[in-house]
């Protein structure tokens, strides 16, 4: 069964992509619009090892500047 949201006279289908690069393709393309117009994505993927996360290779990283006094990663 195929997912629907109705909001502000507009009606939004759940997609599967067929592929994940289509959908990063998407994402990259439309990040003020996702992430806000005070925002900076950076594509990457390169793996990252850290105690944390260990060995990781994330899509992009993602930097939130809309409170510059504490910006977010």
């Amino acid at each position: 069964m195929t997912s629907v949201i109705f909001h502000s006279n507009n009606k939004f289908t759940e997609f599967t992509y067929t592929a994940e690069r289509d959908f990063e393709e998407i994402i990259k393309n439309n990040t003020k619009l996702l992430f806000g117009s005070s925002t900076i994505y950076i594509d990457l993927k390169a793996k990252i090892d850290t105690a944390s996360l260990g060995g990781s290779i994330p899509d992009g990283l993602l930097f939130d500047l809309k409170n510059i006094d504490s910006p977010e990663f």
